[in-house]
């Protein structure tokens, strides 16, 4: 079920025409939370940085996150997200409606989803 349903969030992601400049894609493994895998879309480029799945999508407490990552894959980078838009794809395949999508403004991300101490 999950390996099907995977393939239909690789299908997702591929060809999905990209609205914002930086896009976090996730996909949820475990039936209640707590494994996602994350990949970037960024300026039209997919990037696939991260080689193993996080515990939260984000946190204010824990860097075991996919927006932290992304965060701070974007923090050693292109030294900080360069943008004020930033949209999250939540792909889910144990809820009926299986892609989500979220919006954040830089400040409400960073606020929401970096630990303090890293902000």
């Amino acid at each position: 079920f999950i390996l099907e349903e995977y393939e239909y969030y690789k299908e997702e992601f591929k060809n999905k025409k990209q609205q914002y400049l930086l896009e976090i894609w996730e996909f949820t493994i475990n039936k209640g939370g707590g494994c996602y895998i994350t990949s970037i879309k960024h300026k039209g480029e997919a990037i696939h940085p991260f080689v193993h799945p996080f515990k939260y999508m984000g946190s204010k407490r824990s860097t075991d996150s996919s927006r932290f990552a992304v965060w701070n894959y974007f923090q050693m980078n292109y030294d900080g997200i360069p943008y004020n838009k930033i949209r999250v794809w939540t792909y889910n395949p144990f809820r009926p409606n299986r892609l989500a999508q979220s919006e954040y403004n830089e400040t409400d991300f960073v606020l929401e989803c970096v630990p303090p101490k890293y902000r």
